[in-house]
């Protein structure tokens, strides 16, 4: 019973850490997130964080594993993230550079998390993005009554892998109407209906 609690306490300190799934406005971009940990805790996460200036921030990312040690390298992975969003405002590559030195150093190469770390900038409509080994998102865009999807394609080592990793970054441009599909291998490796 006591571990059962604790299992509880955890599960409501890692629902503190996403987002709730009430859809969000922000300018001209509607967020809208669903969690689901695989065990009563896990290690996908995700976030965002509107930057101004017509900025939104989302980051996406998966540690190894399930259960009670994935969700403490995700509140590890979390609190690195938000110190250097608050340092590097619009710098996605040293925001994954900053998330792999903290989990490098928090889990020992034990536990490793793959994320997606990416600028929406709804002025300039565009999206600039950096990968960690994660799944590619997707962009599903309509033109002509025909709808196509292509994905946002750049990689980049795990977070957690290597101390030194440096990632690349990308920019794609958006159009109004643009669907933006962020997720986790949860999605694409599901096994029943």
């Amino acid at each position: 019973a006591r571990i059962e609690q604790e299992l509880e306490v955890a599960k409501t300190i890692q629902d503190t850490l996403v987002p709730s799934q009430d859809p969000v406005t922000l300018g001209v971009l509607s967020l809208a997130g669903y969690f689901q940990p695989a065990a009563q805790t896990g290690g996908d996460w995700w976030t965002y964080h509107d930057l101004g200036g017509g900025k939104v921030l989302v980051v996406i990312g998966d540690v190894t594993g399930h259960g009670v040690p994935s969700a403490m390298i995700t509140a590890a992975a979390k609190a690195a993230c938000d110190v250097a969003r608050q340092v590097h405002h619009a710098a996605v590559t040293k925001l994954l550079e900053i998330m792999n030195y903290a989990i490098y150093e928090s889990a020992k190469r034990k536990f490793v998390m793959t994320c997606f770390a990416s600028i929406v900038d709804t002025r300039a409509r565009t999206i600039t993005y950096a990968n960690a080994g994660h799944n590619f998102p997707y962009l599903y865009r309509s033109s002509d009554g025909k709808g196509e999807f292509g994905s946002l394609m750049i990689r980049g080592n795990r977070l957690g892998d290597v101390a030194e990793s440096t990632y690349e970054v990308k920019t794609t441009s958006l159009q109004p109407g643009d669907i933006l599909v962020w997720y986790t291998d949860g999605i694409v490796e599901c096994e029943n209906a």
